[in-house]
């Protein structure tokens, strides 16, 4: 994506000093300050597209991060938490659909199914 965004602020750049030069506003002052500012609106959309995609990232992560739950403790008789056995996953983290019993995906949206 990147590469796109380079590629489109260089043609840019190169078809407005074609309309400079037609315009009779040639030279290698008005060459350097056309590629300067597509060179700075390039880095701008680069580093938007960076911001971007570290955000959907980390959403990604929290909206995983949150449909995980922590296993159910039982206090034992000497005072200390015991971890007790896990439920089988009953729905879909996905779709909400009901899961058949050890079944790997999703019979509805085909996303596998995590096994603990």
């Amino acid at each position: 994506m990147k590469a796109l965004i380079w590629i489109v602020c260089v043609i840019c750049a190169s078809i407005v000093q074609v309309l400079l030069k037609y315009a009779g506003i040639g030279g290698a002052i008005p060459a350097m300050l056309v590629f300067g500012g597509m060179y700075g609106s390039a880095r701008a959309l680069c580093k938007k597209y960076d911001e971007r995609k570290a955000r959907k990232t980390a959403e990604k992560a929290a909206h995983s991060n949150a449909n995980t739950v922590p296993a159910p403790h039982i206090q034992g008789s000497s005072g200390q938490a015991k971890e007790c056995a896990r439920p089988p996953i009953a729905f879909c983290r996905k779709c909400g659909n009901k899961l058949i019993e050890g079944s790997e995906f999703c019979s509805s949206c085909g996303t596998a199914v995590i096994k603990e």
